[in-house]
């Protein structure tokens, strides 16, 4: 649970791959959190890696979009560097 909202898992119904691409933005500053959320971890696991884990199944393709010198985990999704981080 992520501040008493349940973590959501696919649908079993849910369609194998949707014929579209997913973007998973973690290009925010965090300034207010003061540390990157996307490698902030929930019961052990990086931010990113818990969504990527939803989204992957569900997508035929999925991108993170992040900062240039925010430091991710090792990741199987294709990772795009914002060109205007600001």
């Amino acid at each position: 649970m992520i501040q008493g909202r349940p973590v959501v898992q696919p649908s079993p119904a849910a369609p194998a791959v949707l014929h579209a691409d997913a973007l998973v933005l973690a290009g925010g500053r965090s300034r207010r959190m003061g540390t990157p959320k996307a490698s902030l971890p929930i019961n052990g696991v990086a931010m990113i890696e818990s969504v990527l884990r939803v989204v992957e199944p569900i997508f035929r393709r999925t991108l993170v979009v992040a900062r240039p010198d925010i430091a991710l985990p090792s990741l199987e999704a294709e990772v795009v560097f914002d060109q205007f981080p600001d």
